[in-house]
């Protein structure tokens, strides 16, 4: 509950929709102990409007947040267009996102065909 929290403030904050997020820290290999934060790769859609601006929606965003139990929530989200330019050049980070077995947003179709591409190419 409480990263889904911090996921709806980073997108009213900035005024996004998240299309995947995952965790990809010591969470996912097993090594977390009772004061571990949470580290997420997201991908992300601005606002319809902000990709007919002369300016470039933002490529990334990045957010942290503490949590009531002490936890820290470290975000890191990347623009769509720019998420997949990095899957194009097989970027780790999105990679090592796509295949986390802990997901905390994934909107179709996006979701279901990056992980395709992701275990393409496993």
């Amino acid at each position: 509950a409480e990263v889904a929290s911090c996921l709806r403030q980073l997108e009213e904050e900035h005024g996004v929709a998240l299309l995947f997020c995952a965790e990809v820290s010591s969470r996912v290999i097993g090594s977390s102990h009772s004061r571990s934060d949470h580290d997420l790769v997201a991908v992300f859609v601005p606002p319809p409007a902000a990709y007919l601006s002369i300016e470039a929606p933002r490529k990334k965003l990045s957010a942290s947040f503490a949590t009531a139990g002490c936890t820290a929530v470290d975000v890191v989200a990347y623009e769509l267009r720019h998420a997949s330019s990095m899957l194009a050049s097989n970027n780790p980070t999105l990679f090592e996102a796509l295949r986390s077995p802990i997901v905390y947003a994934a909107t179709e179709p996006f979701a279901s065909g990056a992980r395709a591409l992701a275990e393409r190419y496993d």
